[in-house]
């Protein structure tokens, strides 16, 4: 087996001590183990582990003291949404897994209900034109629900590109960024709906109509629909029924 990358390194050691606080190992105010023992436990450097701390405290999970000491945080209240696939994965509380999931699946439809009503008044012909060409690129791959998926996401984040709002885009950032991290760590949560490419079709007729009100309602109807498929497979998860496929 080839020896691993720092990176790799890195990132190990990064995800043994998050499991650990995230699990409640290590309490809040606390300190970690000393970067020479974690380095010893771990077969690997302490500059490793000093890296390590830096990608913890990235995530607002430690602060790392002048000492060198990295001391937990009250990351219920410090955290970001970045910290929420690891939340999710690490949690031993698979019901508040599954409301998280479910808080942030409304929050993404306030958000591109929001992006769909700003593109629908300052939507570009070049930004419909890349809108279609992404429609047509998801009939191509009908048959693969994983890359159906992921082609989905890039249809909204170029109607997010099409409101042309600092704002909207911001906000969605985030949000983008933390689901694209759902998708490749459980890829078997994510499913489209039967009529997905019905909505796509109402969705670019509301969009060429202008009107921003029915435009966002086009999107949040059929994400409300959509998330009940997802919010279904996250409960089944919940109750231990089903694991989905971890990378």
């Amino acid at each position: 087996m080839p020896a691993l990358t720092k990176f790799d390194q890195v990132k190990h050691t990064a995800a043994r001590l998050r499991s650990a606080i995230l699990c409640g190992e290590f309490a809040v105010n606390t300190a970690l183990p000393d970067a020479q023992s974690i380095a010893n436990e771990n077969n690997v450097t302490e500059q490793i582990v000093r890296e390590a701390f830096r990608d913890l405290q990235a995530l607002n999970l430690v602060e790392i003291l002048p000492d060198g000491r990295a001391v937990v945080q009250q990351w219920r209240r410090s955290g970001e949404l970045p910290i929420l696939p690891y939340f999710f994965l690490e949690s031993p509380d698979p019901a508040e897994k599954a409301s998280v999931v479910e808080e942030l699946l409304h929050i993404r439809r306030v958000v591109l209900g929001e992006a769909a009503a700003q593109a629908a008044e300052h939507a570009l012909a070049d930004d419909l034109r890349r809108l279609d060409e992404c429609i047509e690129a998801m009939r191509v791959y009908r048959g693969d629900t994983h890359r159906l998926v992921l082609l989905d996401l890039d249809f909204h984040e170029y109607l997010l590109d099409a409101s042309h709002s600092l704002s909207v885009r911001w906000m969605a950032n985030s949000l983008i960024r933390v689901y694209r991290e759902f998708i490749h760590r459980y890829p078997g949560i994510w499913r489209l709906s039967h009529d997905h490419f019905t909505y796509l079709q109402e969705l670019m007729t509301a969009l060429r109509g202008g009107d921003p009100e029915e435009t966002r309602a086009v999107v949040q109807r059929h994400l409300e629909t959509s998330d009940q498929i997802v919010s279904a497979m996250v409960r089944m998860y919940a109750k231990g029924i089903w694991k989905p496929v971890i990378e």
